[in-house]
C-alpha cells in the first residue's frame, strides 16, 4: 500500500512538474499604429514567422530535456521579435519567459530571475495584472524561487497566480489545480 501510494506521489510530482514548467507558446500579434510598404510589411511578418518556428523547437527541445541545444534557438526567437515588436510586446516577453525557463531548468538562476522578473512586468503592462498569462508568469517566477530555497518569495507570488486563475479561469481549471500543487509543495518544502 505505501508503495502504491509512493508511486502515485511521483506521478502526481510528474505531471506537476511537466505542467508548471511548461512553456507558453503564443501567436504573433501584429503590429498595430505602424504604416509600411507591402515589402517591409512581408519582411516583418517572415521574421515573426521564423520567431515562431524557433519558438516551437525550443519547446520541442525543453521537453525532451536538451535545454543547451535549446537556449541559442531561443536567444534568437528573442531577438527577432525585440528588433520587430519592441521591449514591450507580449510575445517578446514570451521569448523572455522561455528563456528564463530554460536558464532555470539548467540551474542559472542568477539570469534566469531578471527575464522572468522583465516577462511579468510587461504581462501586467501590456494584459492587465489580472491576465492569465500573468498568473503563468507569477507561478514561473515562483518555481524560480522555490529551485532555489527561497520559500517565502516563492509562496506569494504562487498565491497570486491562484487568485488570478481562479478569477480568471474558474475553479476547476487545471491551471488552478496547478496553483495549489504549487502551494503544497511550498507548504511541505517548509515542513
Amino acid at each position: 500500500m505505501r508503495m502504491l501510494a509512493q508511486r502515485k506521489y511521483k506521478l502526481l510530482l510528474l505531471v506537476t512538474l511537466v505542467t508548471v514548467s511548461s512553456l507558453n507558446l503564443f501567436l504573433p500579434a501584429t503590429v498595430t499604429g505602424q504604416t509600411s510598404t507591402p515589402e517591409s510589411t512581408e519582411q516583418t511578418d517572415s521574421r515573426l514567422v521564423e520567431a515562431d518556428k524557433l519558438n516551437q523547437q525550443v519547446i520541442k527541445l525543453y521537453n525532451q530535456g536538451k535545454y543547451q541545444e535549446a537556449i541559442p534557438l531561443a536567444e534568437k526567437a528573442l531577438s527577432l521579435r525585440q528588433e520587430v515588436l519592441g521591449n514591450n510586446h507580449p510575445d517578446y516577453a514570451t521569448s523572455l519567459n522561455n528563456l528564463g525557463l530554460l536558464y532555470r531548468a539548467q540551474g542559472r538562476y542568477s539570469e534566469a530571475d531578471p527575464l522572468s522578473r522583465q516577462a511579468l512586468e510587461i504581462y501586467k503592462e501590456q494584459l492587465g495584472p489580472d491576465h492569465p498569462s500573468v498568473a503563468t508568469s507569477l507561478n514561473n517566477l515562483g518555481l524560480l524561487y522555490r529551485a532555489r530555497g527561497r520559500y517565502s518569495e516563492a509562496e506569494p507570488l504562487y498565491r497570486q497566480a491562484l487568485d488570478i486563475r481562479k478569477q480568471q479561469l474558474g475553479p476547476d481549471h487545471p491551471s488552478v489545480a496547478t496553483s495549489l500543487t504549487n502551494l503544497g509543495l511550498i507548504y511541505r518544502a517548509q515542513g
